[in-house]
C-alpha cells in the first residue's frame, strides 16, 4: 500500500480528510506501535564536557530521543560525539547535552528554563517527531519555535541555532500502512514550515534530514537512527558550525 496520493501530502486540506477517513485505523496502529516497539535506552556517560585545545567555542545540544542518542551504543557514535569529534581539532569545545526521550518542543523549553543560564556559542536542535507524532499543529509549533530561539538567545547568549529537519517518517520501518504514510505527510507539512521559518532568522541555519534511509541503517526499533545515520546527521550539522566559526577561530590564533 502505498498511501492515499501524493495531492492529499501536499495539502493539508487532504490530510484532514484523510485524517477524519482513516482515524480509527491511524490510532489503532499507533497504539499497536507504541506497545510493540522495543523501548530503547539512551547511551550511558557524560553529559557535558571539555575537549580540544583550540580557540574556545561552547555547544549545547537541545533534543529529543534522537537527540540523546537513542539507537546508538555510545555517546561516542551518536549526534553528540560525531559532532563533538568534528569540532574538538579545531576548537577547545566546551559541550553539554540537554536531550531527553519523549521530549517535544514544548518539553525542551520547560527543560531549559529549569536549567541554569550559561552561555553557548552554537545550539543544535534536535526536535519536532514527537510534535508529529502527539498530533500538535504547525501553527502551534511554530509559535513554539518563536518561544525556543528566544529563550537560547536571552538565557544562553547563543550566536548561532542549528536546526536539524524531521526525518522522513513515511520510511520508518516499525509504520505500517497508512501511518507510514499519514505521519510522512505531517512530517513534510512540519518541514516546510520549518525551512520558511529558519530562514527568516539570521542567526539560525537548517540541516534537512530528506534522505531515504536503508532500514539496515536504522535502529532495531525501526524508529530510531543507528550510527551510520548519527554519522552523517553529525557530519552535516558539523559543518554548519564550521562554516560560520572557523573565520573565527583563525582571527583567534
Amino acid at each position: 500500500m502505498n498511501g492515499p496520493g501524493k495531492w492529499m501530502e501536499e495539502s493539508p486540506a487532504g490530510l484532514m480528510a484523510a485524517t477524519l477517513v482513516m482515524g480509527p485505523v491511524l490510532l489503532a496502529q499507533g497504539i499497536y506501535v507504541r506497545r510493540t516497539a522495543p523501548r530503547l535506552p539512551e547511551p550511558e556517560g557524560p553529559r557535558e564536557g571539555v575537549t580540544g585545545a583550540g580557540a574556545p567555542l561552547s555547544l549545547l545540544i537541545v533534543g529529543d530521543s534522537a537527540g540523546a542518542g537513542v539507537g546508538s551504543p555510545s555517546h561516542d557514535e551518536a549526534l553528540l560525539g560525531q559532532v563533538r569529534a568534528a569540532l574538538t581539532g579545531p576548537f577547545c569545545l566546551r559541550w553539554k547535552l540537554a536531550a531527553k526521550t519523549g521530549f517535544t518542543t514544548l518539553d525542551a523549553i520547560h527543560r531549559l528554563k529549569e536549567m541554569p543560564a550559561e552561555t553557548f556559542d552554537a545550539v543544535v536542535i534536535s526536535l519536532g517527531t514527537n510534535d508529529v507524532t502527539s498530533g500538535r499543529m504547525v501553527s502551534t509549533w511554530l509559535g513554539q519555535l518563536d518561544q525556543l530561539a528566544a529563550l537560547l538567545r536571552s538565557k544562553f547568549e547563543a550566536q548561532q541555532i542549528v536546526f536539524s529537519g524531521v526525518a522522513r517518517m513515511q520510511d520508518f520501518p516499525a509504520f505500517p500502512q497508512p501511518l507510514a504514510w499519514y505521519m510522512g505527510a505531517r512530517a513534510g507539512q512540519f518541514n516546510r514550515a520549518l525551512q520558511a521559518w529558519a530562514e527568516a532568522q539570521a542567526d539560525c541555519d537548517l540541516v534537512p534530514i530528506n534522505l531515504r534511509f536503508e532500514p539496515s541503517m536504522m535502529a532495531e526499533d525501526g524508529f530510531h537512527p543507528g550510527p551510520q545515520i548519527y554519522a552523517l546527521w553529525g557530519a552535516a550539522v558539523a559543518e554548519r558550525i564550521l562554516r560560520r566559526w572557523m573565520g573565527q577561530a583563525v582571527r583567534v590564533d
